[in-house]
């Protein structure tokens, strides 16, 4: 959730300022160990207000600190817990082995009809063109469109939009085909007028599987197909009969998300089997009999699975490359199955923090405990008097990133509601300007100073340079009984390092 800055070497103004551009542009924690080194030392409490996904906390327990996590948001709070926690790797392998072996999908063919069951494997099944039926690695799939036979009229069509129609209408009906017919125009401008087209009510939009790729090479020798039709074992239609998420993508107060684009639901990002598929398996985690630090890694890998089997994973770009919620029109249906089994893998490989121990605050102040997770609101964050000796966060700031919209995605298979009311960020939606902004920054910075020991640092990160935001928030955090002590300008990134007086 830490966002890398990158700054071009002519507006840098001294080699001190070039090293820190350096370490955040190849790690986001190499830059808060620059600021933690600066203004702690070996032993000290360094406290992350807006703990994110917790990338300063780890920092500063490598550093041989002790940290205190806060974050208002569920999601973040287990993504940064499992990245600290020991487990046991046999026992998580263990478990995966059995969900896995075990694991029955159960599905419908109505939405109201029978509930059958079925192994994982056969849903991702398709037949080659030799006959024989081969699970998929995954299928490029794309959008097509036809025209829905209602009366076409010159009214609120552009020219390129009647240009669309036409060119539909000729038989050149998929996304890529539109798109190489009119690439002297951008596909942002081209899906903006498909968009207004299947608005209008003058087009159908359809998915179609462009290719399909086979786990394992065919005994025909064919490693993948480009079918005219697809031929999958388990017959569409398919329906989920295990539980899963039917929220609409909404605030508490039923607004919709402001970085919304072309879905309602977040059952939506899914395919139909791919989604049958995750709630059996989320069903399974959630009834297995294991310890904390195990669940705590299961949920992670399979926070982990969603976003890469969803309708947002692309061949080129990644996942979820805008920070919104869209569904590309040329999107990659992954393996679900396979998915989970590499995410599990890439787990179990990274280093584990066997000698970080967690524990409740008073543990980490009295120092017998390395780390405590506190998964409550920044604002109301009450703290002994003078416990801590440095402060640095990351605040979310402009309406760039909503982590808790996007942190939705997750959070709904966790049946938890989001406290949007709570989170500090700027979002005309939510009716929070910059006003709300700092008054809440205000409030955060008043709990810190009261806090934080005599003398010591408090280093605030904020994503934007615009002068006269900068000074309500530098004037809400003075007022609190800071003063400004550095400032340091990278392109977009100010950091702010204030002392307590």
């Amino acid at each position: 959730m830490r966002v890398m800055l990158i700054a071009k070497s002519q507006n840098l103004e001294n080699n001190c300022t070039k090293s820190i551009i350096r370490y955040w542009g190849r790690k986001p924690c190499q830059l808060a160990s620059h600021y933690i080194k600066k203004y702690s030392k070996k032993g000290d409490v360094i406290l992350d207000c807006f703990g994110g996904s917790g990338v300063f906390i780890k920092a500063a327990l490598q550093l041989g600190r002790r940290g205190v996590y806060v974050d208002l948001n569920p999601f973040a709070y287990t993504v940064a817990l499992t990245s600290v926690i020991s487990y046991d790797r046999c026992e998580v392998l263990k478990e995966v082995n059995s969900i896995l072996t075990k694991l029955k999908v159960k599905y419908k063919k109505r939405k109201k009809g029978k509930v059958y069951s079925v192994n994982p494997h056969e849903l991702f099944k398709v037949r080659c063109k030799c006959g024989r039926y081969n699970e998929i690695s995954y299928a490029v799939v794309t959008h097509s469109y036809d025209l829905t036979g209602r009366k076409i009229t010159d009214e609120g069509l552009t020219k390129l939009g009647k240009r669309i129609l036409n060119c539909i209408k000729n038989g050149k009906s998929t996304y890529g085909q539109i798109i190489k017919r009119f690439s002297n125009y951008s596909r942002s401008r081209i899906s903006r007028e498909i968009n207004l087209l299947v608005k209008k009510g003058l087009l159908r939009e359809h998915e179609k599987i462009l290719q399909l790729r086979f786990l394992s090479q065919c005994k025909c020798g064919r490693t993948s197909i480009k079918p005219s039709k697809v031929e999958w074992k388990i017959k569409d239609p398919i329906f989920a009969a295990d539980w899963y998420p039917k929220n609409r993508l909404c605030y508490n107060n039923k607004k919709t998300f402001l970085k919304k684009r072309n879905a309602d639901f977040i059952f939506e990002f899914f395919p139909n089997r791919t989604l049958a598929f995750l709630a059996s398996l989320w069903k399974k985690i959630n009834r297995r009999k294991i310890t904390t630090n195990t669940r705590y890694i299961l949920t992670l890998a399979f926070f982990a699975t969603l976003i890469r089997s969803s309708k947002m994973a692309r061949k080129s770009g990644g996942t979820w490359p805008v920070n919104s919620y869209w569904i590309p029109r040329v999107y990659l249906m992954r393996n679900p199955i396979l998915t989970f089994e590499n995410v599990i893998k890439e787990i179990l490989r990274s280093p584990s923090s066997n000698n970080i121990k967690v524990g409740s605050l008073q543990e980490v102040l009295k120092k017998q405990k390395d780390a405590a997770f506190l998964l409550t609101d920044a604002m109301e964050l009450q703290l002994p008097p003078n416990s801590i000796d440095y402060v640095i966060t990351d605040p979310p700031h402009t309406d760039d990133v909503q982590f808790f919209e996007l942190s939705f995605f997750y959070t709904t298979w966790l049946r938890n509601e989001l406290n949007f009311e709570k989170e500090v960020v700027i979002n005309p939606k939510q009716g929070k300007g910059l006003d709300f902004y700092t008054s809440a920054i205000s409030k955060i910075s008043k709990n810190i100073h009261n806090a934080l020991k005599e003398g010591r640092h408090y280093t605030l990160i904020l994503h934007g340079n615009n002068e006269d935001e900068l000074y309500m928030i530098k004037s809400a955090v003075a007022k609190e009984g800071f003063i400004l002590v550095e400032e340091e300008h990278f392109d977009r990134y100010v950091v702010l390092t204030f002392k307590k007086i």
